[in-house]
């Protein structure tokens, strides 16, 4: 099963940032969760020595949904775009810590770090300043782009040795929670029948919608703050259902 972070992604490497929409771009188009339709969204991202990661993803849609306009506000309520990260650490010790951010129209963005939905520690203010994230709203499509420091990359996973070629994890969303334009798309591909790495709201609303009965009340609260244990019990509760079938 592909992880929330993706698969491999190389390093495209660009003399400044200025050259960004000179690499590939990527597009956004797996819907998932029940997803019918969303805006085209696409996005380029590549790495100057020195310096860091330049993303710009774009979303070809009107007048999108941008209630908050504040640093770590919950802006996936918004019309929002993600992106994950995950790198290997020199020593490896911590190459299971993957980065999340997320982003508005309003240039607002929610960022952290962790091993999990969990353990995670939001970016401190300084950081935040340092990611440079900046929106664009235009008639028929918004943008939004950001720059991770490599500084801050080797503040959390050590020395990194970024080149031209080099594999790290990444994946990419378009994203939003609020039920009258909710809706999940990513890049990479991602098998799972739940989003385990949303809101409280959304995840209740999905576990009932999966079968599970109310008066499990309390054991869907403890999933609920408990990701990884929700997952467990979630692939054998399909096993079960599987092996009554045949």
């Amino acid at each position: 099963m592909t992880e929330q972070w993706g698969k491999h992604m190389e390093v495209q490497m660009i003399e400044s940032k200025e050259l960004l929409e000179t690499v590939e771009p990527f597009e956004i188009r797996h819907l998932l969760w029940g997803t019918e339709r969303i805006p085209k969204t696409y996005g380029y991202i590549g790495f100057v020595k020195g310096e860091g990661f330049y993303l710009k993803l774009v979303c070809l849609e009107k007048n999108p949904l941008r209630i908050y306009k504040e640093d770590q506000d919950p802006v996936y309520k918004d019309s929002a775009v993600e992106a994950f990260f995950r790198f290997n650490s020199g020593d490896g010790a911590r190459q299971d810590i993957y980065l999340n951010f997320e982003m508005n129209a309003n240039g607002a963005i929610l960022a952290g770090y962790g091993k999990n939905k969990t353990e995670r520690t939001p970016f401190e203010a300084d950081m935040l300043q340092k990611l440079n994230c900046k929106a664009e709203v235009e008639e028929e499509q918004w943008n939004v782009s950001l720059m991770v420091p490599i500084e801050i990359l080797e503040c959390i996973y050590g020395e990194l040795y970024l080149k031209e070629g080099t594999k790290f994890n990444c994946n990419f969303y378009k994203i939003c929670e609020t039920k009258e334009n909710e809706h999940y798309a990513s890049y990479e591909y991602v098998k799972s029948r739940i989003r385990i790495f949303i809101c409280r709201n959304t995840l209740r609303r999905q576990l009932l919608q999966l079968g599970i009965k109310r008066k499990y009340k309390m054991l869907i609260q403890k999933i609920i703050g408990r990701s990884k244990d929700y997952e467990n019990l979630q692939s054998k509760r399909l096993q079960g259902h599987e092996q009554k079938g045949s």
